[in-house]
């Protein structure tokens, strides 16, 4: 456990108390280095299918403190959406609404949102960076240009487009025309706003997710 960043904020969040010490000059986690007084072998933690040693501390070691045992055993933390705040600190489980509301403003330096894929194979919380959101494979910073692209993909979403497509270059005419045509001008308009999404796949991933409840 690293004191202060993403992961063991909210394995402190989640247990009331940081995981204990162990002897100094005791062998470290794989993960974060840090040395507890429970510390499991990485076998009985990780399968042998695992393939993100590369970001570990030490990809060599052999064991993983109690915050790391509970970061890959939680299945939860993996398939679920995740808020993490500094302040308390504070760990909570988010619904696709509760997401988007939260995105409706940029993203706070001590705050840290986790999106797995729907299919919730990856561990990327382990990844988490405050002030970011992490995805598959990425860490993305939420400012206001982004909650501007995020509102679109919300009209066009409500205006019944559906993701496949918001993924066009252009507006599907079977659906614009049934659409009053003093809305066409704002549906071109977002649509010209989320062109830059259309090639960026992790916030594509969030602003989908978030406009879930909006289908």
């Amino acid at each position: 456990m690293v004191s202060g960043d993403v992961v063991s904020s909210a394995h402190l969040a989640a247990f009331g108390a940081a995981s204990a010490p162990g002897v100094t000059g005791g062998p470290g986690c794989g993960r974060c280095g840090s040395v507890g007084a429970v510390m499991t072998p990485v076998r009985q933690v990780v399968s042998k299918q695992f393939t993100a040693y590369s970001r570990w501390l030490d990809p060599g070691a052999d064991t993983l403190c109690e915050t790391c045992v509970w970061l890959y055993r939680n299945r939860s933390l993996r398939s679920d959406i995740h808020l993490v705040r500094q302040s308390g600190p504070t760990l909570d489980v988010l619904t696709e609404r509760q997401l988007a509301q939260l995105l409706s403003a940029p993203l706070p330096h001590d705050t840290a949102v986790i999106v797995p894929s729907r299919m919730g194979r990856k561990h990327i919380f382990a990844d988490a960076r405050w002030g970011h959101i992490a995805v598959d494979d990425a860490q993305i910073p939420w400012t206001a240009r982004d909650v501007g692209a995020l509102a679109a993909v919300m009209r066009l979403r409500q205006a019944g487009f559906s993701e496949r497509h918001l993924l066009d270059p252009a507006p599907d005419y079977t659906v614009l025309r049934r659409l009053p045509s003093t809305q066409w001008q704002t549906v071109f308009e977002d649509w010209r706003t989320i062109d830059v999404w259309r090639t960026a796949p992790p916030w594509w991933t969030v602003a989908l997710r978030s406009a879930t409840t909006s289908s």
